[in-house]
């Protein structure tokens, strides 16, 4: 599971519904692929969700605008998606989505990733946007390898 942020900004939700589809190629994306290409992760076998279901009005980054119970809610649904897909690893992209996952009560494995955008603020062919990408892909790597040998000593991790 590839845990983010938040989805977009109202302006992107508009965009994507008038073409029929969501491109996924803005910054979060392009990084984010590259991530998980170095990597040797299969994005078909990903699920991808976000801490807040809900949409920014103007701008898709920066703290979510939203009161706490709102905040809970959402936790109280990613607990919901994390029982019913049973990721064998939850990736955790940027610090807003790993302080609300810290609250959250989830004891899956996780992983904290820079969010993909940082990376691309860097410069989206720069030396330090493909240490970042490369930092991160060993990360991701790392703890997927951890959890398949702990699975196979133990029997516990299956194909999810």
């Amino acid at each position: 599971m590839l845990l983010g942020h938040n989805f977009d900004k109202v302006a992107g939700l508009n965009a994507s519904s008038a073409r029929g589809i969501e491109l996924m190629k803005g910054g979060t994306w392009l990084v984010l692929r590259r991530y998980l290409e170095e990597a040797e992760v299969d994005a078909g076998n990903c699920f991808f969700t976000n801490i807040f279901v809900g949409l920014q009005p103007h701008k898709s980054v920066g703290k979510m605008v939203a009161p706490e119970e709102y905040k809970k809610q959402c936790r109280d649904f990613l607990h919901k998606q994390i029982t019913i897909t049973e990721p064998r690893l939850v990736a955790i992209l940027g610090i807003p989505a790993a302080e609300q996952y810290s609250l959250s009560g989830c004891a899956t494995p996780h992983v904290n990733l820079d969010h993909p955008l940082y990376a691309f603020s860097k410069g989206r062919f720069s030396e330090e946007c493909a240490s970042i990408v490369s930092r991160n892909a060993t990360k991701l790597r790392s703890a997927l390898d951890e959890l398949a040998v702990e699975g196979h000593n133990t029997g516990t991790v299956d194909s999810h």
